[in-house]
């Protein structure tokens, strides 16, 4: 009898139709991590220094930045004729 390995015993057990559906699905559920690869994502710092370097560099150029503050500008009401506008425009405003 030839030996298989836990991976090709698992796989046996869930494509044997013979066996009941959650005998199958256990199986199949303990295969999945060897069979498919985990999504994961790799990060790249091209400046040099690890990620905590590059974050403390990066927020200290934040605060360095200047806030422009916008001021309120009151609600001032024009005529159409004041806004130079179309003659087709006019009369729809």
């Amino acid at each position: 009898m030839e030996k298989a390995t836990s991976l090709e015993f698992l796989q046996a057990v869930y494509t044997n139709e013979g066996l009941p559906l959650f005998t199958r699905m256990r199986a199949a559920v303990a295969c999945l991590p060897f069979e498919y690869p985990k999504l994961a994502f790799t990060a790249f710092i091209p400046e040099g220094g690890d990620f905590a370097q590059q974050l403390d560099r990066r927020l200290a150029r934040i605060r360095e930045t200047k806030l422009i503050e916008a001021t309120p500008v009151s609600k001032v009401q024009h005529s159409p004729d004041e806004l130079n506008l179309p003659q087709s425009v006019r009369r729809r405003v």
